[in-house]
């Protein structure tokens, strides 16, 4: 029993003293998504059939990430890292040649990655750099079109089915301290993912003037494959809890 006891007492010792060598720090940042961007844009929102942005009035796109992070670093100069983000794609677009006639698309991003990486001090600038395994959840994709028009009212409605992500990263992280807590932050991460996108794509048009029958058609369409991502780069700021 007394052993027992003395391994309870050393391991409460090491990991109280383990913990107060520790440093968490704590940020947000801004994204531009660019590892999913290219494959997201030609899987969801470059379908066969009509592009909005080649006859368009006002073609507008709005496509942010945010991103927080969490690091906690140890001695001997490495840290864990954990990175969560949102972001989303929405786009709204007038056709020139149609009258009365508009249509919006949208779909919404979920991002997680663990890591490790490995620290180097440079005076008030600090380097880490090292792996994460990066996970992206990309929802349902849905699109609407409109025409209210005396001759003809017309609407539309596409959706494909969601998908993810998930892959091996290389990540790399730059700070520069503006005093001994507050610091600013850039991060690049790129690496290998495999997609598994799609599944069902659905389309459902319903004339109401002149009255017709709808039109709706339902096809499996998917994308499975493994590739090499561009990067993606953060800009953000943060604060050094302890």
């Amino acid at each position: 029993m007394q052993y027992v006891i003395l391994f309870m007492f050393f391991i409460s010792f090491f990991f109280k003293s383990y913990s107060q060598k520790t440093s968490h720090l704590l940020s947000v940042s801004l994204s531009n998504n660019g590892q999913i961007t290219p494959i997201i844009h030609d899987f969801y929102f470059s379908p066969d059939g009509y592009n909005p942005g080649d006859d368009t009035y006002s073609f507008l796109q709005s496509d942010p990430k945010f991103n927080l992070h969490y690091e906690i670093t140890f001695p001997k100069n490495w840290e864990l890292c954990g990175k969560f983000g949102f972001g989303f794609r929405d786009e709204s677009y007038i056709i020139s040649n149609v009258p009365n006639a508009n249509g919006t698309e949208a779909q919404q991003y979920y991002h997680a990655a663990l890591g490790a990486r490995y620290v180097f001090e440079l005076g008030k600038f600090q380097i880490s750099t090292g792996g994460e395994i990066p996970f992206f959840y990309c929802s349902e994709y849905k699109a609407n079109f409109t025409q209210n028009d005396p001759s003809s009212t017309v609407s539309g409605k596409v959706t494909t089915s969601a998908g993810y992500a998930i892959g091996l990263n290389n990540s790399t992280n730059l700070k520069f301290f503006i005093g001994k807590r507050f610091f600013i932050m850039t991060e690049i991460s790129f690496g290998f993912l495999y997609f598994n996108l799609g599944g069902k794509y659905t389309s459902l048009t319903e004339w109401t003037t002149p009255p017709n029958p709808p039109n709706y058609y339902e096809v499996e369409r998917s994308y499975k494959k493994f590739t090499i991502t561009p990067p993606e780069f953060s800009f953000g700021f943060g604060v050094k809890i302890r």
